[in-house]
């Protein structure tokens, strides 16, 4: 068994964005294959007697990469002498099924994203309150109840300043007016004593010229 030689490759031409090919979009393009071989026409050949001056694009019409326009099918028709309307019918149905295979396409993305985000779920876990705040501390204390380096600073310079220590002079001077105070109670003594004296020698004196 013998198979049909491949349709020749376009020359100078970029392939087409891959689509989805359905089997009425390669029937359609093995059609117009076995068209060309019938007549032993190249595709250069075929090109001019459709009226066209590259050939590219009849390789990607072949090979089902590209559509072919409902004129071109009409002047194939008339070409290799077929019934009106048989290309324009297989074209409608492939057409018809890749607009159903890009449905199916873009739908079954649709849904695979939205089984991919999932529901919304409600968070219903109870959750413990919050410590409470820490009572402000007094004035002059920082946020952890430290005081501050100025408030410290202004404090330390309003201490009274320690009683300078006394020097030389000033407790050899204390010391002298310790014997001052005890020489004047001593003369204080003296001065009881004499005034007793006193009222004891006018008692006695009285007593006598009484004697008498």
């Amino acid at each position: 068994m013998t198979t049909a030689p491949r349709p020749e490759e376009p020359t100078g031409a970029e392939p087409p964005a891959p689509r989805p090919i359905g089997s009425c979009h390669r029937e359609l393009g093995l059609t117009l294959y076995r068209l060309r071989l019938e007549r032993g026409l190249s595709l250069r050949a075929l090109a001019r007697r459709l009226g066209y001056s590259s050939h590219s694009a009849f390789a990607d019409f072949e090979k089902a990469r590209r559509m072919p326009g409902e004129p071109l099918l009409v002047a194939y028709e008339r070409l290799f002498e077929l019934p009106h309307g048989l290309l324009l019918e297989l074209r409608a149905r492939a057409l018809a099924e890749r607009a159903a295979r890009l449905t199916a396409i873009r739908e079954s993305t649709v849904l695979g994203s939205t089984e991919t985000l999932g529901t919304p779920t409600l968070d219903t876990s109870v959750r413990s309150p919050a410590p409470p705040a820490a009572p402000p501390g007094p004035s002059g204390t920082g946020p952890t109840g430290t005081p501050d380096r100025e408030v410290t600073r202004v404090n330390q310079s309003r201490r009274a300043d320690p009683p300078a220590p006394l020097d030389r002079t000033s407790r050899l001077t204390g010391f002298t007016r310790r014997p001052r105070a005890a020489g004047g109670l001593a003369g204080l003594g003296a001065a009881v004593v004499h005034f007793l004296g006193r009222r004891t020698g006018a008692a006695s004196g009285t007593r006598s010229i009484a004697k008498r």
